[in-house]
């Protein structure tokens, strides 16, 4: 992974994008309104998330997608993490995840995160050992907590 930069909004953007038609499909929207509303969404995540490291996932120095984690005095939160549809399901997530527990347990805070309620994402969280502690009919939160001996 590498740091995103301002030269990669557009990118980020088309990551973004690809991960929201399957939650907004039902939706009857003229491309122009799709447009705007992955727009405003896209801008609204990077304004509530000013200091959150926003990370871009790497393939043989290409970009295939994004991770972006917000860390608190309290938590870690997995403000998103998405990646190209060629490169989903092959375990690359996975890995990352992994990476991000490994270092929530070196520094002894819980992680977090808001799935949509009916991803695929949910069953791979509870793999990783995330919890299902609230949301409502769209959204779930999510929460790994490191285990202290």
């Amino acid at each position: 992974m590498r740091p995103a930069t301002v030269e990669d909004e557009f990118f980020l953007r088309q990551v973004y994008e690809s991960t929201r038609g399957a939650e907004l499909s039902a939706i009857d929207w003229t491309e122009a309104q799709w447009e705007a509303f992955i727009d405003i969404q896209f801008a609204a995540q990077t304004r509530c998330y000013p200091k959150a490291d926003n990370r871009i996932i790497l393939r043989r120095e290409c970009p295939i997608g994004r991770m972006l984690v917000d860390t608190t005095q309290e938590i870690i939160l997995l403000v998103d993490i998405a990646l190209l549809e060629p490169h989903r399901n092959a375990g690359i997530g996975s890995a990352l995840i992994r990476e991000l527990l490994k270092h929530a347990a070196a520094v002894g805070k819980p992680v977090g995160l808001h799935v949509l309620a009916s991803s695929r994402a949910v069953r791979l969280y509870q793999r990783l050992g995330f919890s299902i502690t609230g949301g409502d009919a769209a959204y779930l939160e999510m929460r790994w907590t490191p285990l202290f001996t």
